[in-house]
């Protein structure tokens, strides 16, 4: 019998399965939240899990993170979905400019006990959306983590201070539609595309859910209560390819009702009243950088975890995977005593000492022909009691970067000793960026060797000559200076060397103690924007879609110190641990400890109740990140 004689009998065989059993498979159309809340940071033991509105962004100097999870049953069969959707209606107010859907590992969770100081660590972002201030609904693409049968939960988040969005609870779904749902499209015409086993799809179909918008009608007239399941049949007749858009998504049955404003209204961050004259003037209150885009069509979402999140029997425990990206929280760092003669090393232990909490990722800067790690800094990764992780800083001197990218002799040579050498002493994986902060070294004239596509170049030449010499090990880091007039030039965005040679994003940010430029709370430092460029939208909403793939990370971070106002250290370190979370793409914070950085002093004992307030920051739980014998061994092998 031929193959294609084969298949035939199959598809046979499994139609008159069908006719007799009077369905080929029961598909779920819908699936309501199993539980909802949200919780305050300004407020971390108030529980919101019966309000009939969900809060997501920022509240009282602090956030509101807006938490639901689903109890989803797919079919035996292993037949998956072509894309999955989570759907949230407005429920009253404006939307802010940027949602973000974060995988929460963690299910465990009650709604009517969740609170600040207990909710679940966060996970991957897997998808933001750009809403339309009124829009009714916002629907997030979880094709990517909704792959089998389970309990999956996630985060609603905003990345600003300003501004909360307020979603419709299932508490209200006798007055209001719109309540958390999920949704699923299903390949049911074309039985060559309709599982991901068995006869009706090849093994090797997956979905891209980046080249659509929904179709299923979120929320029917009736509001279901259960999981609702259709028996449909496979159709031998054409239907579109997965490459083709299906139609638009219909408008919800019922758009949300107004209701009045929750009692919590968002309080503004500080804003600076003057800048110095080379700096550009902040604006007092950002404006929102309004999206045309349809809610309904999501940006592009990073890949995330494909196993539902933990039962809650399973306490959830957040540890370090490849590329060093932590399951869940995010690393904790310094580079010690910067600027200084004193040991990094001793500095490390004695910025331990006043944080009360070891760091997890130790910076280090070296330069020139230097070989590196040392010796003290391998010894510090393999600490029995507290292992580290390395962020080691490159920055090559006495050649320009088109030379590098053109094969320099002395440069190739110098990668040639520093490949054996970190093959010899480090093989564990460890933070590697080259050329840290390089705009303000960027010069824009043709044939300088120092342009923004320079040091692309140069920065594509160094890890591609690394990796073929052996050196896999190394996570790469592109790390940005951030600094507003560099970020608006026309060449910016030429220094990003490419996906491929790029592991993570990361950028340098400093908050300033008097009135002016860069004075805020945490939230602006993240998303600092321009008085003069109304245009650049704040690193943070800048690289979360830019680079929707790759974890962010803030390389070097910390509070100038001020004899004038000695009290914004402990207000800016409180207002760092209570937002937080509006940045859930950031999966590492390394702080820059220096007493002298051209006149400025970053160092957190100060004040007492400046160093008491960081020393909380450093308990936050996102940081309970642990490394220990899981700890990644590169990709070297011994």
């Amino acid at each position: 019998m031929t193959s294609f004689a084969a298949a035939l009998v199959a598809l046979a065989a499994a139609i008159l399965i069908g006719i007799i059993g009077g369905k080929v498979a029961a598909l779920p159309q819908r699936v309501t939240t199993a539980g909802d809340a949200y919780a305050l940071t300004a407020a971390p033991e108030e529980t919101s899990g019966t309000q009939d509105y969900l809060a997501a962004g920022g509240i009282d100097g602090g956030a509101a993170i807006s938490y639901v999870k689903f109890d989803v049953t797919l079919p035996d069969n292993g037949q998956l979905p072509k894309r999955t959707w989570l759907w949230l209606g407005r429920h009253s107010g404006q939307l802010p400019e940027l949602l973000e859907l974060t995988h929460v590992p963690d299910a465990g969770w009650d709604e009517k006990e969740l609170a600040a100081d207990t909710a679940p660590r966060l996970g991957d972002v897997v998808a933001m959306v750009e809403p339309r201030p009124d829009a009714p609904a916002v629907a997030f693409d979880i094709t990517s983590v909704v792959k089998k049968s389970g309990t999956f939960a996630f985060a609603i988040t905003s990345p600003t201070s300003l501004e909360y969005a307020k979603f419709v609870a299932r508490e209200a779904l006798e007055t209001l539609t719109g309540a958390p749902t999920i949704t699923f499209d299903w390949w049911v015409d074309n039985p060559s595309e309709s599982a991901s086993s068995g006869p009706w799809n090849p093994p090797s179909f997956t979905p891209t859910p980046r080249t659509s918008e929904p179709v299923t009608d979120p929320w029917p007239t009736a509001s279901p209560s259960v999981t609702e399941s259709a028996s449909v049949s496979p159709s031998p007749t054409d239907s579109p390819t997965p490459t083709e858009s299906p139609s638009e998504s219909p408008s919800p049955t019922e758009s949300p009702s107004e209701s009045p404003s929750p009692t919590e209204s968002p309080s503004e961050s500080p804003s600076p009243t003057e800048s110095p004259s080379e700096s550009p003037s902040p604006t007092e209150s950002p404006s929102p950088t309004e999206s045309p885009s349809p809610t309904e069509s999501p940006s592009a979402s990073p890949s995330a975890t494909e196993s539902p999140s933990a039962s809650p029997s399973q306490p959830q425990k957040c540890t370090v995977r490849d590329r060093l990206v932590p399951t869940c929280g995010a690393l904790w760092g310094v580079a010690p005593g910067a600027h200084t003669s004193q040991d990094r090393i001793e500095a490390l232990k004695n910025f331990d000492r006043l944080a009360e909490r070891p760091q997890l990722i130790y910076h280090a800067y070296h330069r020139g022909h230097e070989l590196f790690p040392t010796q003290a800094e391998v010894e510090l990764t393999r600490d029995p009691d507290f292992p580290r992780i390395l962020f080691l800083n490159w920055k090559p001197l006495g050649v320009t970067w088109a030379e590098i990218a053109r094969s320099d002799q002395r440069t190739d040579a110098y990668l040639d000793r520093l490949a054996a050498h970190i093959k010899k002493v480090h093989p564990e994986q460890f933070f590697f960026t080259i050329h840290h902060e390089p705009e303000n070294d960027v010069r824009d004239q043709e044939g300088s060797g120092m342009t923004a596509k320079d040091y692309a170049a140069a920065f594509r030449y160094v890890v591609k000559y690394l990796r073929g010499k052996g050196m896999t090990n190394a996570v790469t880091v592109m790390s940005y200076m951030a600094y507003i007039p560099w970020n608006t030039k026309p060449w910016f965005e030429d220094l990003y060397p490419g996906a491929d040679v790029v592991d993570w994003v990361a950028w340098d940010i400093y908050s300033y103690s008097d009135p002016g430029y860069g004075f805020g709370d945490f939230a602006e430092m993240m998303n600092r924007r321009s008085g003069s460029r109304k245009g650049w939208p704040g690193f943070y909403n800048w690289a979360a879609k830019t680079f929707p793939d790759k974890p962010l990370m803030v390389g070097e971070w910390g509070v100038w110190y001020s004899r004038k106002n000695p009290g914004h250290h402990e207000k800016f370190f409180d207002s760092a641990r209570l937002q937080l979370d509006l940045f859930p793409r950031v999966k590492a914070f390394v702080y820059f400890e220096t007493p002298n950085a051209d006149g400025r002093d970053s160092r957190i004992q100060h004040t007492s109740g400046g160093q008491r307030a960081f020393q909380k920051l450093s308990d936050h739980r996102a940081f309970d990140v642990e490394l220990g014998r899981t700890y990644p061994r590169g990709l070297i092998q011994p």
